[in-house]
């Protein structure tokens, strides 16, 4: 029963990181885009706290840095996309192993 609740929830998270928009209109949103990253994140925080703790992944460090640095917007989108395919690849890592068993 607990393994389905858990793969209830891996499922959930899916569809809410599928959905997140990875793009935005004006390259000054990307600082607000980060902090909703970070929102995201901290909702996932249960499934796995070292897989999402959005402070510490490379992918959401390079993308404030990147953000920090002020880059090109096409960078920043691209930096963004990384971090949701990362997120959603160990996502999808997690409820693989929890079918196998």
């Amino acid at each position: 029963m607990k393994q389905n609740l858990y793969l209830e929830n891996i499922n959930n998270a899916i569809l809410k990181v599928k959905k997140f928009p990875i793009t935005v209109k004006y390259k000054s949103l990307h600082t607000a885009k980060y902090f909703e990253l970070l929102e995201l994140y901290k909702e996932l925080l249960p499934i796995n706290p070292y897989l999402f703790d959005g402070g510490n992944t490379y992918e959401s460090r390079q993308y404030k840095l990147n953000v920090v640095l002020e880059k090109t917007k096409k960078e920043l989108d691209f930096n963004l996309k990384l971090c949701i395919i990362k997120i959603l690849k160990d996502l999808q890592g997690i409820k693989e192993h929890i079918e196998l068993a």
